[in-house]
């Protein structure tokens, strides 16, 4: 497993660190630790950018390296790389250079409401990345949890082959003793049907019903997988905006991350994204992983 982490020099950098730290990876995973260095920041100032690129660089060195040494003290293997440029983008093209499964950016921290947000690094990231991506967000409490009681992984699904994807993610993937995995499926309420059939209700009933019967299928499904790889697992149908209610149980159960699938996605549809996946991670209260199905 090839897994990109992007690190700066702010506090919740450092904390994500010690989330990845704390957590277990497959044996063959290799982090790549990429510090961008913002291009913009030395286009006004021509007279001194030789010596002040030059200390900048060295610090990315530093902070590269700190990383690094801090994940391989937990026997993961680890490259390093410091580069120039738009961050928006070159952690992108990193990634695709790379070939990377998964990019690990952290929530930037939080505001007003007491809620992590996302700058628009980590946006840019979310909806570009050619892989995966995690957006962290790091507990105050969460490196004593997940050491003593392992993480609570909420795992959505829908019965497709993203959320198929999401599913085998988790299943293939170690874990810290004792984590549980929650797997919820959501049926959205349908508008009134009044406008196309004269005995609306009962067509609309039936639908919903379907629907009901199709989630449950989709939580089974999901459950059979987790539970032969030796996961506790509990479930529940939602009902609701899947935008919203998933947000909402995450934070209810008290979730360390949230698993959600997506299709990749081009051009256009990316500007246009609004998708589930999209608003769990830009709104959720916990870390959020969404997997990437091509």
């Amino acid at each position: 497993m090839k897994i990109l982490f992007a690190v700066d020099a702010s506090p919740t950098c450092e904390a994500v660190i010690e989330h990845l730290a704390s957590r277990p990876w497959p044996k063959d995973t290799i982090f790549g630790i990429l510090h961008v260095i913002n291009s913009k920041d030395w286009e006004s100032t021509a007279g001194e950018i030789e010596r002040g690129l030059k200390q900048e660089m060295q610090a990315a060195h530093d902070l590269v390296n700190a990383a690094a040494e801090r994940l391989t003290a937990q026997g993961v293997e680890v490259s390093t790389a410091v580069i120039v440029g738009n961050p928006r983008l070159a952690i992108i093209e990193y990634a695709k250079l790379w070939n990377v499964d998964l990019v690990i950016v952290g929530a930037l921290g939080m505001h007003h409401i007491q809620t992590f947000f996302l700058g628009a690094v980590a946006k840019n990231v979310l909806r570009e990345a050619p892989c995966s991506v995690e957006v962290i967000r790091p507990l105050e409490t969460e490196q004593t949890r997940l050491f003593e009681a392992g993480m609570k992984i909420l795992l959505a699904t829908d019965g497709t082959d993203e959320s198929l994807a999401a599913i085998l993610s988790v299943a293939n993937r170690p874990w810290p003793e004792g984590s549980e995995v929650r797997v919820v499926s959501v049926v959205e309420p349908l508008e009134s049907l009044a406008v196309y059939w004269d005995d609306h209700s009962t067509v609309q009933n039936t639908i919903e019903e379907t629907n009901r019967l199709l989630a449950r299928k989709a939580i089974a499904d999901a459950e059979f997988i987790l539970s032969n790889e030796g996961f506790a697992t509990s479930s529940t149908l939602l009902m609701g905006n899947p935008k919203e209610v998933i947000v909402e149980e995450g934070q209810n159960w008290g979730a360390d991350l949230i698993v959600v699938g997506t299709r990749a996605t081009h051009g256009r549809e990316r500007i246009q994204m609004g998708s589930v996946s999209d608003a769990v991670a830009t709104h959720a209260a916990c870390s959020v992983e969404v997997v990437r199905k091509h």
